[in-house]
C-alpha cells in the first residue's frame, strides 16, 4: 500500500534515547547493577532494544484515548493500566505517589548543585557523561543521576534537551526510590502528554513510548 509505506518513512522527533541507556548499562560496573535492582529498577538492565521505531510509536499514541486510557488498535479497545506497566517494564505498580510539579527554586537550585549542575543545566548529554564517567561509584548521586537519566531518556522524555525539572523532587530524598509507585508515575506523563499533543497540536513523541512499541508485541 503506497499510502502506508509513506506513513512509515515519517520522522517525529523525539529524545526517547535506547542507545544512550543501552551505553550507560554496559558501562555499570557488578556493585552498580546491584545497587540499581535494590531500588527497584533491574528490569532497565535487561533492555535489548537500543531503537524507537518513531513512525509505529506515533501511529500507537495517535490510538492512545488519554481519557479513557485505552489504546485502540486493530477495531479492538485495549485497557491500559499500572498493572500492564508494571508487567511490561518491570517497575512497581504499588508503593509512593509522587509529585512531579516544577520544584520552587531553592529546591533546584540546591539539588542542581549536589548534583554538580548549574541550575540550568540539567541536560541528558551532562548526566550520561556523569554516569559514563562514574568510576563504580554507588553514592547517593549517582542514584540520582542515574534515575534521572532513565526518566528523561526512556521512562518519560520530552521533547527538550533537559529533564524535566520536576523530576528533582522525585529522586530528592533516596530512602524513598525503592518504594516509589514508578508505573503509575509513568503512565501519568504518558497520557499528560499525549492530551498536550491533542489539545495544543504540539510536535514531537513524549512520554513513554517505548511501553506503547513493547506492549503491542
Amino acid at each position: 500500500n503506497h499510502s502506508c509505506a509513506m506513513y512509515f518513512q515519517l520522522t517525529i522527533p523525539t529524545r526517547t534515547s535506547l542507545r544512550g541507556v543501552h551505553n550507560i548499562i554496559q558501562n555499570l560496573v557488578p556493585e552498580q547493577r546491584t545497587l540499581i535492582i535494590g531500588i527497584g529498577m533491574g528490569s532497565l538492565l535487561e533492555i535489548k532494544c537500543k531503537n524507537i521505531h518513531n513512525a509505529l510509536c506515533e501511529w500507537l499514541i495517535n490510538r492512545f484515548d488519554y481519557k479513557n486510557c485505552t489504546l485502540n488498535v486493530h477495531e479492538k479497545v485495549i485497557p491500559i493500566t499500572t498493572k500492564d506497566v508494571e508487567i511490561v517494564l518491570g517497575l512497581s505498580c504499588t508503593g509512593l505517589d509522587v509529585s512531579t510539579n516544577r520544584c520552587i527554586a531553592d529546591d533546584v537550585k540546591k539539588l542542581s548543585i549536589d548534583l554538580g549542575f548549574q541550575e540550568s543545566g540539567l541536560t541528558l548529554s551532562n548526566l550520561k557523561a556523569r554516569l559514563m564517567s562514574s568510576n563504580g561509584s554507588c553514592d547517593d548521586n549517582f542514584k540520582r543521576c542515574f534515575i534521572l537519566y532513565m526518566l528523561g531518556a526512556i521512562l518519560c522524555p520530552t521533547t527538550g534537551l533537559s529533564v524535566k525539572r520536576g523530576f528533582l523532587r522525585v529522586v530528592q530524598d533516596v530512602s524513598n526510590l525503592s518504594n516509589i509507585n514508578w508505573s503509575k508515575m509513568i503512565l501519568q506523563e504518558l497520557i499528560t502528554s499525549v492530551k498536550k499533543k491533542r489539545e495544543k497540536n504540539q510536535l514531537g513523541l513524549r512520554g513513554c513510548i517505548y511501553f506503547l512499541m513493547v506492549s503491542i508485541f
